[in-house]
């Protein structure tokens, strides 16, 4: 008699048993679910090896670049110190000022909104004014004057005393109307201004926020060739002063300087 096991693959659904017509004897039902989550277990949660692992790797890592900024002459940083070592007062005052253009750009929209409101307000105040030409008048017998009834006379009058307070307030909110384009028109010079000099001072803080590594390499390696110049100065030095040379040193110095004088 074939004798059946868990990896004997008979019946639909998945060696790990969540989906099976055929159960085997050694297999508990039960704590089929149990295996399943076990599996499901991330292998580095499972074993514990993938942190250490980076861990090494990281502290290797760490070790070669410390290496090559000690080669180079340079102080390696602490990590966790190494965050925020470029903010000089030079870049906090940059930074001061680019909080107080922000806040008055802020400030400077808000004003334009305002400005706009009022605007809106002004263009929807028109002035009607009822036609009178359809008044119907009459000449007399003493000439050309017209005549018109007392009622009619009521009207012109009452519209005439319209037009004249409508002529009025309309000139008048023909001033402040210009006077708020006006304002508006410094408040945006104002604000394109601000928004030019934030620009410009943007760009030169993203210049001067990235420091490459082609830059600490010149650096360094011009610290270096400095050093290299200052010992071999100083050798020099050692050398005409043993052999008793430094008095014509001094000598031809001086000449070298005073011909450089003459020359200019």
């Amino acid at each position: 008699m074939k004798e059946k096991r868990i990896s004997f693959g008979q019946g639909k659904g998945s060696l790990t048993h969540n989906n099976r017509e055929f159960v085997a004897d050694n297999v508990d039902v039960f704590r089929t679910p149990d295996n399943i989550t076990f599996v499901c277990q991330p292998i580095g949660e499972a074993y514990g090896e993938g942190k250490q692992a980076i861990a090494r790797w990281r502290a290797a890592e760490v070790e070669v670049l410390n290496k090559i900024c000690l080669e180079h002459g340079i102080k390696p940083l602490v990590p966790e110190k190494a965050r925020g070592t470029l903010e000089i007062p030079e870049y906090k005052e940059k930074r001061r000022q680019a909080d107080e253009l922000a806040l008055q750009n802020a400030q400077v929209e808000a004003e334009l909104g305002e400005k706009r409101e009022i605007l809106k307000v002004v263009k929807e105040k028109t002035a009607k004014l009822t036609e009178i030409d359809g008044i119907e008048t009459g000449k007399t017998v003493f000439g050309g004057k017209v005549t018109v009834s007392q009622e009619d006379w009521q009207n012109v009058t009452d519209l005439a005393k319209k037009e004249v307070a409508t002529k009025k307030q309309t000139k008048k909110l023909r001033k402040e109307r210009d006077e708020a384009v006006r304002e508006r028109d410094e408040l945006k010079a104002k604000l394109s201004a601000v928004s030019s000099e934030l620009a410009t001072y943007k760009k030169k803080e993203e210049d001067a926020r990235y420091f490459s590594r082609e830059k600490m390499k010149k650096e360094a390696t011009r610290i270096s060739r400095e050093d290299e110049l200052s010992r071999e100065l100083k050798k020099a030095k050692a050398f005409i002063s043993a052999c008793g040379l430094s008095a014509d040193y001094q000598q031809f110095r001086y000449n070298s300087t005073t011909r450089k004088n003459v020359l200019e």
